[in-house]
């Protein structure tokens, strides 16, 4: 027999004569009925043969056919290799098992750990990597020893929502291959260390995609200290990021490990700074370091961006939506921040020298500033109100997933409480996934009473959310609508107990409302999955006249609501009810509807009616019993300092007070620099308003009604102002 690969012989010595003779012996094939040749062999070859018969006498290998071929591939591994298979090596083993042990492999590979003692390297002994898992570990541990480790896993996974329905067997299938990497019987073997070293290793992709779950388990259990990452972040290298200079990918991926920006801004700037690599390639193929860049080149990236279009400098063969149409002003501002921040770092960090002024250099176009302005884009009222009513009504038959109608994983009670949080809560996304367990409480608000106006409200209760820290503002509370609360209890009570996990803004262990299975909702669960079963059973489509239905919509349509004439809330009461700093903000999110303008209006229109402006004189060095001041009424002068609340203000001809136009005209000709001109507001009521507006009769009601009362100058001084 020929073989195309040989190994080195491990011994110089290599097999006695007699015991080459044994083998070959063993080997030959059977002539009569009975023993075969092996077994008459083994007895002579006890040395040879012990520690692989004990091993399989241990792991429950009882068929003799499975005896006779792993003897039979150890007796010609032998002969081939002149040398005992007590002196083999891995490398040894593993040819003996490509050539000779076909179909029983394993029980092979199980004879050469457990029998000759091959030396093993740390984790999955590299023999049993071709080897079905399960198996693998019943032979090697026991089949109790597996259900139990796997029945232990599955109800502490039980705990933190996971559901078995017992017949699969991708978690079985994990635990086998972390017992047999780890070599011993009993999850316990496991630590963070060895997870996370399995998890880089060449696990399968039915144990990779479980892998999460069981080592969140395994944390319920008190194995491990906390569960891997669910998710490994890969940064863009050379080989994700074509068309880019290699030397400008280097800098850009210094200064992202050298920022201090938050993670999601560092990848963002990341992704955009890639696009100027491709930019210099093309464009100036000689520059590829910020080192080299001028005041031309600055302008110049500048005015490429405020023309570019969507798709510009992509790699061929991708699928791009809007392909050719002018970019968003939003990712052209994106652009020029990333570079602009760029450079700022690189030269307060001193890598770079200077040559241009950065924030000249990197100014952002007018063009793109008008853009930016404020946009609010509020849900339509026939979509929000059909919205809202879906989220009312959600049930577990709105979850189902597939063509099959498979329930959904996610626990029902939990996503109607996430879809209450986003129509009725005004949260962001972000704050709605990091609310905590005990975010809900009602205040009793006692009975109170309106200083100005005297109006009693009764006493209420009132349901109040406790938001979580966001960009700009720290924890704080609001009122909600109580839906909104018996939503979130109605989960709080069926929520299993999960484990605290690590606030990526306050750094410190919260007990997620929205948390099963030990994690928290990915965040783009409300945009991907929420939103589209809610738009679904309202029968909607995912777009309205302002564009996609998205979860921040439904933040600007509470705020533009809740400025309405009808709620009677103030811009500054919004803007606190939203968790913003500065008022200004607001303008992104509300927005003035007609309804609002018109009733602005229409107030402001009623209330300047009523007013009326008169001119007045006053002097500033009044002689003794002269008056100060002398209010025009055209046809003459008013001395009565109490003229804006006097009641014969439109009969003034018949008053003490009244002073003819032309007896003051001397004087004021002479003395003009003595007087100075201002204007007063009046308040005029309903019967002044028609007289001055050129109603004759109204002009002769108001007459005929102040005949009988006294004018100014023959009024006591504490009666002269009239009361209204």
């Amino acid at each position: 027999m020929t073989h195309e690969t040989h190994l080195p012989l491990t011994s110089g010595q290599g097999l006695a004569p007699g015991d080459r003779a044994a083998l070959r012996r063993a080997i030959q094939p059977a002539t009569k009925p009975g023993p075969g040749p092996m077994a008459a062999a083994v007895p002579h070859l006890r040395a040879l043969f012990d520690p692989a018969l004990q091993a399989l006498d241990a792991h429950g290998y009882t068929l003799s056919l499975t005896r006779t071929r792993v003897l039979q591939a150890i007796t010609r591994g032998a002969l081939e290799l002149d040398t005992a298979p007590a002196e083999w090596t891995v490398e040894h083993w593993l040819h003996v098992k490509r050539m000779f042990g076909g179909c029983y492999g394993m029980a092979l590979m199980v004879v050469a750990v457990q029998g000759y003692h091959v030396a093993a390297a740390e984790g999955c002994h590299p023999l049993f990597r071709d080897c079905s898992s399960v198996p693998l570990a019943r032979r090697l541990f026991g089949h109790a020893a597996l259900q139990g480790e796997h029945l232990r896993l599955r109800d502490a996974m039980a705990r933190l929502g996971y559901r078995d329905s017992g017949t699969g067997y991708s978690l079985p299938r994990c635990v086998a291959e972390i017992l047999v990497w780890h070599r011993a019987p009993t999850l316990a073997a496991a630590t963070d260390e060895s997870i996370a070293r399995f998890a880089e290793g060449s696990i399968s992709a039915t144990s990779r995609k479980v892998l999460y779950g069981v080592s969140a388990g395994l944390a319920e259990l008190g194995i491990l200290a906390s569960p891997i990452p669910y998710r490994s972040t890969t940064r863009r290298n050379e080989a994700g990021t074509p068309g880019c200079p290699p030397e400008w990918l280097t800098w850009i991926n210094r200064w992202r490990s050298s920022s201090s920006l938050s993670p999601s801004t560092r990848a963002a700037f990341h992704a955009a700074l890639v696009v100027t690599g491709r930019w210099l390639a093309r464009c100036h193929p000689g520059i590829s370091s910020p080192s080299e860049w001028t005041l031309e080149t600055a302008h110049d990236w500048v005015r490429h961006v405020s023309e570019r279009r969507v798709g510009d400098g992509v790699p061929t063969g991708r699928h791009i939506l809007n392909l050719g149409l002018p970019q968003a002003a939003t990712s052209k501002a994106k652009l020029i921040s990333a570079t602009r921040v760029l450079f700022r770092d690189l030269l307060d960090w001193e890598w770079i020298e200077r040559r241009f002024d950065v924030h000249r250099a990197f100014k952002m176009p007018k063009q793109v500033q008008r853009a930016l302005g404020p946009n609010p884009r509020p849900i339509d009222d026939a979509f929000w109100f059909k919205l809202r009513t879906a989220a009312l009504t959600l049930g577990p038959d709105d979850l189902l997933r597939g063509g099959k109608g498979r329930p959904s994983l996610m626990p029902p009670t939990m996503v109607q409480a996430v879809a209450m949080a986003w129509t009725f809560s005004g949260c962001r996304s972000d704050e709605i996934y990091r609310l905590a367990l005990d975010c809900v409480y009602t205040e009793d608000v006692p009975e109170q009473a309106d200083p100005a106006t005297g109006e009693v409200t009764p006493a209420f209760q009132q349901a109040m959310l406790r938001v979580p820290a966001n960009k700009t503002k720290g924890e704080f509370v609001k009122p909600v609508e109580r839906p909104l609360a018996d939503a979130i209890r109605r989960w709080q009570r069926e929520r299993s107990p999960q484990p605290k996990l690590i606030d990526r803004i306050t750094q410190r262990p919260i007990d997620y409302l929205f948390c099963v299975r030990g994690r928290k909702l990915c965040r783009g669960f409300i945009n991907r999955t929420l939103i589209p079963i809610l738009l679904r059973k309202a029968g909607l489509p995912a777009h309205d006249g302002r564009g996609a239905i998205t979860s921040h919509r439904a933040r600007s349509t509470l705020a533009t609501k809740l400025y309405s004439p009808t709620s009677g809330m103030a811009a500054v009461e919004v803007m606190e009810w939203l968790g913003h700093t500065d008022i200004a903000t607001g303008r992104y999110y509300i927005d003035l509807t007609p309804v609002r303008l018109m009733t602005a209006f229409h107030r402001s229109v009623k209330l300047s009616e009523n007013l009326r402006f008169v001119g007045v004189l006053a002097d500033t060095s009044p002689g003794p019993g002269e008056p100060v001041l002398r209010y025009d009424l055209g046809h003459g002068w008013c001395t009565n300092p109490a003229y804006s609340m006097c009641a014969h203000r439109m009969a003034c001809a018949r008053c003490g007070f009244y002073e003819p136009a032309e007896s003051f005209v001397t004087t004021l000709s002479r003395q003009k620099d003595r007087f100075v001109r201002m204007l007063q507001e009046l308040d005029l009521t309903e019967d002044e308003r028609a007289a001055v507006s050129g109603d004759a009769e109204a002009a002769g009601r108001l007459v005929s009604r102040l005949a009988g009362r006294p004018t100014p100058d023959q009024d006591p001084p504490t009666s002269r102002i009239p009361s209204k």
